[in-house]
C-alpha cells in the first residue's frame, strides 16, 4: 500500500512545479496533496493546471502571462480549500507546520482592485502583522521571568 502512495506522490511531483501536503483533522491518516504544474502557453495566453488530490479536483487557471496563470492557480486552490469546509493543515514530514486549519496558502489582494486601494489594503496587512509581531515579542520577553524580579 505504501508503495502505491509513494508512486502516486512521485507521479504528482514529477510534473508539478510546486506541491503542498495537507493533513485532514477529521480524517486522521488522510493527506491531501495540492500540486500546481508549470504554466504553459495556450492559444496566445497561459494555462496552469492545478490538482487537489484527496478532493478530486483538477482544473486549469488561465492568464495573460505565465505569472498571472500561476497566481490564479494558487488563489484557486486556496479558495477551493476554504470552501470545502474541511479542516486542512499544512504539513511537513507528516507533522503540522501551521496552526490547525491553516493550509499555509495566503489570500492575495486581487489585481482587479486599483493600485491605490491595493496599497491601502497591503498597508493594513503590514500594520496588523507588525502589531502581531510586537505582541509576540512582548510575550517572549516575559516567558521564564521570575514574577518577583529575582531572575
Amino acid at each position: 500500500m505504501q508503495e502505491l502512495v509513494l508512486l502516486a506522490v512521485r507521479r504528482l511531483t514529477e510534473m508539478a512545479l510546486i506541491t503542498r501536503t495537507l493533513l485532514d483533522r477529521d480524517r486522521p491518516g488522510l493527506t491531501v496533496m495540492v500540486s500546481i504544474d508549470p504554466p504553459v502557453p495556450v492559444n496566445g495566453d497561459w494555462s496552469c493546471t492545478y490538482r487537489i488530490e484527496g478532493m478530486g479536483i483538477e482544473e486549469c487557471a488561465n492568464g495573460v502571462d505565465a505569472l498571472q496563470a500561476l497566481l490564479l492557480a494558487v488563489e484557486s486552490t486556496r479558495r477551493l480549500i476554504d470552501q470545502s469546509g474541511r479542516t486542512l493543515t499544512w504539513a511537513i514530514d507528516g507533522q503540522p507546520a501551521a496552526d490547525i486549519g491553516d493550509p499555509g496558502i495566503p489570500k492575495q489582494v486581487p489585481t482587479i482592485v486599483d493600485r491605490a486601494e491595493r496599497a491601502r489594503i497591503n498597508g493594513m496587512i503590514d500594520d496588523a502583522v507588525q502589531r502581531w509581531l510586537e505582541a509576540r515579542a512582548g510575550k517572549s520577553r516575559t516567558v521564564g521571568r521570575d514574577p518577583d524580579g529575582d531572575e
